[in-house]
C-alpha cells in the first residue's frame, strides 16, 4: 500500500510539473502524464498480486472449510432483518417508482414488514399456536392493504414474500 501511495504521490508531482512547463496542450506532455498514470497502475496490479500470493492460503480455507459466520441471537436477527426489509421495500419502491416510500406502490411494505415478523416470531419461540397465530395477524395486515385499495393483491404478494423470503435467509444464515 506504501508503495501504491508513494508512486501516485510521485505521479501526481509529475503532473504538477508538466503543467507548469507546458500550459499550453501538448503531446510530449500528455505522454508524461500517461506514462506516470500507467506506473500507478502498474504498481497498484503488482500490490494486488502480491496481496493475492499473501492472502490465498486463508482464502482458499475460507472456501474449502466454508464461511464461519458469527452467530447472533435471534432478537438481533429479528431486529436486522425488519430495518433490511424496510430498506429493501424503499429501494423497489424507487426502482418500480410507483407510490411513495411509505405509502402505496409496489411492494407493500405493511405486507412485507408483517410477514418479516411472522418468520421473526416462528423462529423466536419455535411456538406452532404463536406462528399460526401471527401468520393470521400477516395476512389480515396485508388483506386490508387490498381492502382499503392502497395496494393490489399482487403488491402485496410481493411485499409479504420480500419480507418472509429476506427474514427466512437471514435467520438460517445467522442463526
Amino acid at each position: 500500500m506504501i508503495l501504491v501511495i508513494s508512486t501516485e504521490m510521485i505521479n501526481s508531482a509529475v503532473e504538477a510539473i508538466v503543467d507548469l512547463l507546458s500550459p499550453q496542450y501538448s503531446e510530449k506532455a500528455r505522454v508524461a502524464k500517461d506514462i506516470a498514470a500507467g506506473a500507478v497502475l502498474v504498481t497498484a496490479f503488482g500490490a494486488a498480486v502480491l496481496g493475492y500470493i499473501i492472502l490465498s492460503p486463508y482464502l482458499k480455507s475460507l472456501f474449502i472449510e466454508g464461511f464461519s459466520i458469527a452467530r447472533h441471537s435471534k432478537e438481533e436477527i429479528a431486529l436486522i432483518a425488519v430495518i433490511l426489509v424496510l430498506i429493501l421495500v424503499i429501494i423497489a419502491k424507487s426502482y418500480f417508482r410507483k407510490g411513495r416510500p411509505f405509502s402505496g406502490g409496489m411492494p407493500s411494505g405493511h405486507s412485507a414488514l408483517a410477514f418479516s415478523v411472522w418468520v421473526s416470531i416462528t423462529y423466536i419461540t419455535g411456538n406452532f399456536l404463536v406462528s399460526l397465530l401471527c401468520f393470521i395477524l400477516a395476512v389480515w395486515i396485508a388483506q386490508s392493504r387490498v381492502a382499503v385499495k392502497v395496494h393490489n393483491p399482487w403488491e402485496v404478494i410481493l411485499g409479504a414474500l420480500m419480507g418472509a423470503l429476506c427474514t427466512f435467509l437471514l435467520f438460517r444464515i445467522f442463526s
